[in-house]
């Protein structure tokens, strides 16, 4: 038995167990509450979700272990005086639930005997602590106080999962403030760094730090400049998180017990600030009923809240990269150009990137012990330019004169240009006005291209964010209290345009912003010492958009500037198509693309009710509640709408010949005449720029329009529970509990929802706003058994397991019910390859097409058309998840934890191309193959299976921490509409390999990790005052007050598939790819074949032959990534209740290279396993605080 010290020479102990209780008719009791369940959602609407509360249960007996009946136990907040008073029941027991967070202390009194008091007890979110106390016979007057640390072990619940406290938060490094983070210092926990949001890759910033030259993450990241998607906390990974195998999109994030999920992408919705976070807690297998909508994670956090002090700090993080180490590709590149003799270095050095966050909390009382506040802010001003370059057209270029670029010809004669020159009457107006708006070529070079710029600049980044939230905590009466909070939070990134006034040029120009505001309130009723009721409401709304340069006038270029410079059809007076038109070319005589898709825009209102009722009986703690989440999705994404404003895009294509029985004189014959019978070159002039601006037919032309502009989507997830928590004997704890979801399929608020389905050769449309079209799956029992034996009479032997039934929704990329006709109508032309009855001259004199009808969804086009589809009979995605594991407290601090999860997923988003490429199954209504359709289907399936291991410290000694390491295997067939590094998911099928057979995928996931280890620890250093040594003389005041911070980790390397980019998506492996490996590759590509070992289908019904190579997905990963951050900080001790600290944290200590994946295309032998991706070096940060 652990024993622990109180006054007056007793002993008592804090144990996690208790006695009989009387029998209960558990079944009966169940089927009331549920009846009482379904009737409170379906007629009040109030629901329930993840509480950030706790309890505090325990029995009361005497020193003859005989139990006390009667007893009144007062349960005490210390910083707030609120207490909870109970009595115990025939077995001595006592329950304390739904209390809020903090540190406690709890007394029992009996007449007969001294009274117990048992202080310093710390309560963590989601805590079931037991708290046992023993009262000794005596007068009234006699009293014991007990100062025990609480055991380390769980003997009253069996979901697994652990706490960050708010010291960890706030003192352990922390990259980017993204307190995210630390949840991977938890077993099965990890940075999902190769998995992106919204159907991209992550988000290239997290590897390169804010500088492109530095490159993107890998094959399969996002452009190096990032991606709107992920952009919140780019830098620090986002939120994506991936646990015990599961999708970043799966996770399910609560802020103070109120809903706190982006509802398209599946991410986050607020970012709290750091240092005003008290706690956060991530459970990571077999949740109690209560939760639901998650299977990977539930990360619930609560924000500080005022005490009956005066508390705060104010604070100030600063990063230079003058202090930061060089990156990794960035010196790799550097020394290449150094090697090829290269002497004008300004490229290669390092980008300035100044990054500055300061801000403060606050919190006390405005009556004491009645009402409290809290206030935080949090600011960031980053300022992170970076050299940069292109192409523009020279100063002779742009008005006609090609004379510094490789011969010209005439299109319509096939004869070369006199002098490179292009005759004034041939050149578009349109375009010369265009090109005479670049800036010069700031040097000048002969045939600029893409790869010999001819532009160089600096391109300014700026950060800025503004984050500030109010809490309120009010005690109504002594039993009910209510908290109100709001939050608000601005986060936005302008990149300057590459080319001043001109509309976005260069990836991602523009005001990218991502903005949340949140208002909770939460009633807590303590009806009797038996029953409360816990209320929740919460409205959380979410802004993630890009204006790129010229959408509602951003970066200072004009709203309609395609039209001010003539160019037709681009601009039609709604922001979604302002500014200026997708305008680019390639090949020789490439400049810098101009132009973006529209307007990218994702709004949601995200209301939220919650209620339960917590019921004690006996020895059973019951709770029964509901949860209603409503979406409101008002969303808007030009580029996947098929450019709104039109796309053009010219290649170097030079004369080319057709038949024209009329073909003029000096164009050749009528059997190969350069000129079509509509008087229209077939081809160009053998230099893109010259093409574009003699305004010929482009190469590829799209548009897209939406009819009634951005659309207003409409979801419900509705949930209700069932939960009991039964001490079935002194020593066994069973969870018991039934959950039931139900999510809905989107309606739009005007019925602007329509899917294609081949099995009517059609796209079927909504009949009005409330028609879902296709059929829900109502089907959504999951229980949830879970046990807990302490297997010692002292209870530090702890045997824990459970069973979940979980169901869950993914993220998506852009939602395929508003994608369809008659309302998101595309346009996409290849013009050079159409014959001469068919061609289409789309060019800058004409602007791209028009599209001013809606296609009709019953006899929809065989070309040029791209469909989506859903499963007409819906499967909501589930997850088995279960576990068994043992804790052990060995010792007074430390505790380990053993354990084996496992999940096995179905019904999983994934995507399957049914079109003519793919299942050939997809006709209009006259019989023709559709070419280009996407099914989302919830087929897919997943499995993992992990050892997990943990070792916790508590703070004694001066030191506090944890090591955790995972063992762990996960497979599946796709990993839905996320991007991954190196995946080949979207590999030339936008679906498996085999589209007739998902399992052709299965194999190694992309969120494998088989070795997981992180480690911490913080650790006051023993020099000074109090300490060990140093703890006298003049010296004190510089020695004490030392802290050395530090987190540990490792993993194994991402997973990654050899591809070919060709038809076959991936080769066939016929030797050895580590074997004879040139100098700086990872692989050799002569050990891959597109030849061999090849699977041919039979033709699909569209006579398409589909092929593949017998490489399975994922069977190569990267090298092991390992990392050291560490921290040293310095308190001083200004008055009794100030402190100053200053300190310095470095990210990647030791500078350790950190390779992502390598290049995996073998029909790109030049790059094929070279790496041209890492995360940063080593990055300094410093920080000041003053602590009050």
């Amino acid at each position: 038995m652990t024993k622990r010290p109180r006054v007056h020479s007793c002993i008592l102990t804090s144990m996690r167990g208790s006695a009989m209780f009387p029998k209960l008719n558990v079944g009966g009791l169940f089927v009331r509450v549920f009846i009482l369940t379904v009737t409170l959602v379906l007629f009040a609407l109030p629901s329930y979700a993840q509480s950030n509360k706790a309890d505090i249960v325990g029995t009361v007996s005497d020193s003859a272990g005989a139990a006390v009946q009667g007893a009144t136990v007062t349960i005490t907040k210390v910083d707030t005086n609120a207490s909870r008073t109970v009595t115990t029941g025939d077995a001595g027991e006592y329950q304390a639930p739904a209390l809020d967070i903090g540190v406690y202390k709890v007394t029992a009194t009996k007449q007969g005997f001294q009274t117990v008091t048992q202080e310093s007890i710390t309560l963590q979110t989601n805590d079931r602590l037991r708290i046992d106390l023993t009262l000794t016979a005596g007068g009234v007057s006699g009293q014991v106080t007990i100062v025990a640390a609480p055991p380390l072990v769980e003997t009253e619940t069996s979901d697994r999962g652990s706490v960050v406290s708010g010291r960890e938060v706030t003192e352990l490094p922390l990259s980017g403030r993204n307190f995210t983070q630390l949840a991977t210092l938890m077993p099965g926990v990890a940075a999902s760094s190769n998995t992106g949001f919204g159907g991209t890759g992550p988000d290239a910033r997290q590897f390169n730090n804010g500088d492109p030259r530095a490159g993107d993450g890998g094959p399969g990241s996002s452009n190096s400049q990032g991606s709107t998607e992920n952009s919140r906390f780019a830098r620090s990974g986002s939120g994506a998180l991936t646990v015990n195998g599961q999708r970043s999109t799966n996770n399910n994030f609560s802020l103070d017990g109120v809903d706190n999920n982006e509802p398209q992408f599946g991410t986050i919705g607020v970012f709290p600030n750091p240092d005003a976070i008290a706690e956060f807690k991530v459970t990571t297998s077999v949740p109690p009923a209560e939760v639901g909508r998650a299977a990977g994670a539930v990360i619930s956090t609560s924000i500080k809240s005022g005490t009956n002090q005066f508390h705060g700090s104010g604070y100030y993080y600063g990063q230079n990269s003058a202090l930061n180490a060089y990156h990794p590709i960035l010196k790799r590149n550097r020394g290449d150009a150094i090697n090829r003799g290269v002497t004008n270095l300004s490229p290669f050095t390092k980008a300035v990137q100044q990054i500055h966050e300061f801000g403060g909390t606050v919190g006390g009382p405005i009556i004491k012990d009645k009402t409290f506040f809290f206030f935080d802010y949090l600011g960031q001003r980053n300022h992170l330019p970076f050299p940069t370059s292109s192409t523009v057209p020279t100063a002779k270029s742009r008005n006609g004169d090609f004379s510094e670029f490789p011969q010209i010809f005439n299109p319509f004669t096939g004869q070369p240009f006199a002098g490179n020159i292009i005759p004034a009457n041939l050149i578009s107006l349109i375009t010369k006005k265009i090109y005479n708006l670049y800036p010069l070529p700031t040097i000048n070079i002969l045939n600029p291209g893409q790869n010999d710029n001819n532009f160089f600049t600096q391109r300014n980044n700026q950060e800025r964010i503004n984050n500030y939230e109010f809490k309120i905590d009010h005690k109504l009466t002594a039993k009910n209290s209510l908290t109100g909070r709001y939050s608000n939070q601005d986060l936005k990134t302008s990149r300057a345009n590459l080319l001043p006034g001109l509309p976005t040029a260069g990836f991602g120009a523009g005001d990218e912003v991502g903005n949340t505001r949140q208002i909770t309130i939460s009633d807590t009723h303590t009806f009797s010492p038996t029953m409360l009721n816990e209320f929740r409401f919460g409205l959380t709304q979410i802004d993630i958009a890009i204006f790129n340069c010229g959408v509602g006038g951003a970066c200072g270029t004009s709203a309609t500037f395609a039209q001010d410079v003539g160019y037709p059809n681009a601009n039609d007076g709604s922001l979604e198509a302002s500014g200026g038109p997708g305008l680019g070319n390639f090949g020789t005589g490439f400049t810098e693309y101009l132009g973006d898709g529209g307007l990218f825009r994702v709004k949601s209102k995200n209301p939220y009710f919650a209620d339960s009722v917590t019921i004690v009986h006996g020895k059973h703690v019951t709770k029964v509640g509901g949860e209603l989440r409503l979406r409101y999705l008002n969303t808007n994404d030009g580029g996947r709408s098929g450019f709104l404003k039109g796309n053009m895009q010219y290649a170097d294509n030079g004369p080319a010949t057709g038949p024209n029985a009329a073909c003029p004189a000096g164009s050749g014959t009528a059997a190969a005449c350069f000129v079509d019978p509509n008087g229209f070159p077939y081809g160009g002039t053998g230099n893109a720029q010259a093409n574009e601006l003699m305004s010929l037919p482009a190469f590829q032309v799209s548009r897209g329009k939406v009819f009634g502009g951005p659309f207003n989507l409409r979801t419900q997830e509705y949930g209700m529970f069932i939960q009991d928590d039964w001490k079935a004997s002194p020593r066994l704890t069973l969870n018991l509990g039934l959950r039931y979801d139900l999510y809905t399929p989107p309606t739009e608020k005007s019925g602007r929802t329509s899917y294609y389905f081949p099995n009517v050769a059609r796209v079927v449309v909504a009949s009005g706003a409330s028609d879902r079209i296709v059929s829900m799956d109502k089907n959504n029992f999951g229980p949830r058994v879970g046990f807990a034996y302490a297997v010692n009479k002292e209870k530090t032997m702890v045997l824990r397991g459970g069973y979940g039934l979980l169901y869950t929704l993914d993220g998506t990329d852009y939602p395929p019910s508003i994608r369809n006709p008659p309302f998101t109508n595309s346009v996409n032309l290849t013009q050079f390859q159409d014959s001469p009855t068919s061609r289409t001259y789309f060019s800058v004199n004409t602007g791209p097409p028009s599209i001013t009808t809606q296609i009709n969804p019953a006899t929809l086009p065989n070309a040029g058309l791209a469909l989506y589809s859903v499963d007409r009979t819906q499967k909501t995605g589930m997850v088995h998840q279960f576990q068994v594991s043992y804790q052990w407290q060995f010792s007074r601090d430390w505790s380990l934890d053993v354990g084996y999860v496992g999940n096995r997923s179905r019904n999983l988003l994934t995507t399957n191309n049914i079109g003519s490429s793919g299942t050939g199954e997809s006709k209009n209504a006259a019989g023709a193959f559709l070419g280009n359709v996407l099914l989302y289907t919830n087929v897919a399936s997943s499995s993992y299976n992990g050892l997990q291991t943990q070792v916790q410290k508590r703070l004694s000694k001066n030191v506090q921490g944890q090591i955790s390491y995972t063992y762990s295997r996960t497979i599946d067939n796709g990993i839905g509409i996320i991007g991954s590094l190196g995946d080949s998911r979207n590999g030339g099928r936008t679906g498996p390999i085999n589209p007739f057979n998902l399992n052709a995928d299965r194999g190694r996931s992309s969120l494998d990790i088989p070795h997981l280890l992180s480690a911490d620890a913080i650790i006051d250093l023993p020099f000074g005052k109090g300490q060990r040594w140093l703890n006298s003389g003049s010296g004190d005041r510089f020695f004490s007050g030392w802290q050395l911070n530090i987190i540990q980790s490792a993993r194994s390397g991402f997973p990654f598939t050899v591809v070919c980019n060709c038809d076959l998506v991936r080769p066939t492996q016929i030797s050895n790819p580590f074997a004879n490996v040139p100098a700086g590759r990872f692989m050799n590509v002569a050990a891959f074949s597109t030849t061999q070992g090849i699977t041919t289908l039979p033709a699909n019904p569209a006579g398409v032959v589909i092929r593949y190579g017998s490489l399975p997905r994922n069977s190569f990963k990267g090298p092991a990534i390992w990392n050291t951050d560490a921290s040293l900080f310095k308190t001083t001790r200004i008055t009794e209740n100030m402190k100053f600290q200053v300190g310095i944290e470095a990210f990647n200590l030791w500078n350790h290279l950190k390779r992502t994946v390598p290049n995996n295309n073998i029909n790109d032998p030049g790059s094929f396993g070279r790496f041209d991706a890492t995360f940063p070096g080593r990055v300094i940060q410093y920080r000041a605080k003053l602590i009050f």
